[in-house]
Parts: structure tokens; sequence; C-alpha cells
């Protein structure tokens, strides 16, 4: 095998990889939004922080103190504040007694 044959066999070789990679990266681009739309439609992902009825996520996360039972509501782009139920009180988690 000479020195041409063998360039030219690693660009063919290299043409194949980039063209896989290039597939991949085609496909989740396309599939990221449609399973993005089938846990939106069949609601896979929601809690009890986001709007079911509207379809809208509230995009909090919610968070529970298992020492104290009581709950807290974080965002992504970072904060921790208290859960409050509908007369402003910290809201609580009641373990299940088994």
């Amino acid at each position: 095998m000479t020195g041409i044959e063998l360039t030219a066999g690693i660009i063919t070789a290299s043409k194949f990889i980039f063209m896989d990679i290039l597939l991949v990266i085609i496909i989740i681009i396309v599939m990221q939004p449609i399973l993005q739309y089938i846990c939106n439609y069949f609601k896979i992902g929601y809690d009890d922080s986001d709007n079911k009825d509207t379809k809208t996520r509230s995009d909090l996360s919610v968070h529970t103190d298992h020492k104290t039972n009581l709950q807290y509501l974080s965002h992504p782009k970072g904060g921790l504040i208290p859960r409050l139920d509908k007369n402003g009180k910290h809201m609580r988690v009641y373990p299940k007694k088994h």
C-alpha cells in the first residue's frame, strides 16, 4: 500500500465518520421538539406547580425537607423560596403511614 492509497483511505474514512456524526446531530435536532411535544401533550414530567389545563410549565422544582417535611420551590436559574399555601402558610407534606 502506498502513501497515497493510505491517505485516500484515511480521507474516505474521515468522510464516513463526519457523515455519521452529522446524521446523529440532525436526528437529535429533529427528535428533541417531537419528544417535547409528546411529553407536553401527555403531560409527562408535570408536577403540581405546573398548570396542566393550559399546558404551561412553571420551571419550578418542588423540594421537601425530609427532616421538617416543609416544601420549597427552586428555579433553574437559582433561588430557593418557601412554598406557601393559599393562606400564606409554609406548606408541609405529611408522610404516609404504612
